[in-house]
């Protein structure tokens, strides 16, 4: 019975570790191939929504989300090394937000295990909306410091202005994958859920 029992736990661990590491090669994958496939639409990419599903996969302990952190970093810089990199400053603000975006996936991923789908889908928009900003924040103030435009109040506005256009489909892409993310989560989760013990994984927060 003892014996019976370390097995099972045993796999339950092994099986663990698989689909994690399964979950970061396909978050890899996406994010990556997304920034080349959509490089003809701006600000429309799924990487902040990468960040926000990966810091709320990997909350359930520091390494996690330093393994998350990792993938969102992994996926800047594998594709940036192809597409080019470009002024520092800008590319600090870029990175910055999809590490905000992780953090604010693992803080706010609690509000995610309410049993109430109208919660779940309000919780998903919040952070989805929320990523967007810092983005736009910090990525118009980086192209200031970039010297795209003059060091002053006016040149501070003239890139906010600039910038607007191209926010809606920061907004729009955000909402769009986070909500697909987390939706192909939740069918995952309940399709595991239906496996036998040895195959069963056990994933963060119930959405039950």
């Amino acid at each position: 019975m003892i014996d019976n029992k370390a097995s099972t736990n045993k796999a339950s661990t092994n099986n663990f570790f698989g689909f994690y590491a399964v979950v970061i090669l396909l978050l890899l994958a996406a994010g990556i191939s997304s920034r080349w496939l959509l490089i003809d639409h701006p600000n429309f990419k799924p990487v902040a929504a990468i960040a926000i599903f990966c810091g709320f996969l990997f909350s359930h302990s520091r390494v996690g989300l330093l393994v998350g952190i990792g993938a969102v970093v992994g996926i800047m810089l594998i594709s940036d090394a192809t597409l080019g990199f470009y002024e520092w400053p800008t590319m600090f603000a870029v990175y910055s937000s999809m590490l905000l975006a992780c953090v604010l996936g693992n803080l706010a991923g609690g509000w995610f295990a309410n049993p109430t789908r109208l919660v779940q889908l309000g919780s998903l928009t919040t952070m989805a909306f929320v990523s967007s900003c810092i983005f736009f924040m910090l990525t118009n103030a980086a192209v200031v410091f970039a010297g795209w435009y003059p060091f002053s109040l006016a040149g501070f506005i003239s890139s906010y202005a600039a910038g607007v256009p191209f926010f809606k489909f920061t907004v729009f892409g955000d909402l769009i994958f986070t909500i697909g993310i987390f939706s192909f989560y939740v069918l995952a989760k309940q399709l595991m859920e239906k496996l036998p013990t040895k195959w069963s994984v056990d994933l963060p927060v119930s959405n039950r």
